[in-house]
């Protein structure tokens, strides 16, 4: 049976000029396992004011509405460095909303995106057999309408709690030794460097990959869905090197269109990680 995976975060709005599509880490996370075979279900805050529901109507899902959706614009430089401006911010993902059906799933996805879910509180309420973090959403915060960076001091015993944490090298900024500290406490720690691939850590040892060329359009939500495919693979038993060659194929397609106009072509992922280098 395809893997019981449960999807944990906001659902946003993310501004394309005068365009508002749905986004944020859990958002890429759950459309990914779906697209990939899992049995996904969601848990988020959305605002009152969500304009996307189209977007969530064929997802299994337990939402709240309350307050304003969490809105992002982000803007991109010539070398992709990416600036994120805040609008607004949903209430936090509280562990209470875990319903019990969806509790002993195979694998719990967190996935903030401004520190809207705690770890411990939810491995607790989900009582998965995996857990897998993506680092980013922790270490976020708003000042004004600028995103910038904050210090993630998580404890060791909360990371010992996790089995598979995700970053990208951007994440890394003023972060002190916390991708020692992944490695050392978590089994499996993805760190994504964009064009120059990723390294695998598994129980410290490293391994490197390359990536599939794409066509980039819009590179906003590509390393969730490294994130999710790593993920799905690994709650479904796959090898990690192999989980990670299906990530890296899974985030080249979901570059190649806005937002995530490309997830429904996930399915060529398989076909496309034949074509990863590892090295």
């Amino acid at each position: 049976m395809s893997p019981r995976i449960l999807t944990v975060g906001h659902v946003t709005h993310d501004r394309y000029g005068e365009a508002i599509v749905p986004g944020g880490s859990a958002y890429y996370g759950v459309r990914t396992h779906l697209e990939l075979g899992a049995q996904a279900r969601l848990v988020s805050v959305i605002g009152c004011d969500f304009a996307c529901d189209d977007a969530l109507a064929q997802i299994p899902r337990n939402l709240v509405r309350s307050g304003a959706t969490t809105t992002f614009t982000n803007r991109y430089s010539a070398g992709r460095t990416r600036v994120q401006y805040i609008d607004a911010i949903a209430p936090s993902v509280a562990p209470a909303l875990c319903p019990a059906s969806y509790r002993g799933c195979d694998f719990l996805h967190l996935a903030p995106v401004i520190g809207e879910v705690e770890v411990t509180p939810w491995i607790e309420a989900a009582a998965p057999r995996m857990v897998g973090i993506g680092v980013q959403g922790w270490i976020k915060r708003p000042e004004g309408r600028d995103v910038v960076s904050q210090r993630w001091d998580v404890s060791s015993a909360e990371l010992t709690k996790v089995d598979v944490a995700c970053l990208g090298e951007e994440d890394l900024e003023d972060q002190g030794d916390l991708l020692t500290r992944l490695i050392k406490m978590v089994p499996i720690v993805a760190l994504t460097r964009g064009r120059e691939g990723c390294e695998l850590f598994i129980r410290g040892r490293p391994i490197r990959l390359g990536i599939h060329p794409a066509v980039e359009v819009d590179p906003t939500g590509a390393g969730d869905v490294f994130a999710a495919a790593l993920f799905g693979a690994l709650a479904d038993g796959v090898d990690p090197v192999v989980a990670a060659r299906r990530a890296a194929a899974a985030a080249s397609i979901a570059v190649e269109a806005r937002g995530a106009d490309a997830l429904h072509r996930l399915g060529e992922s398989h076909a496309r990680a034949e074509r990863v280098p590892v090295y």
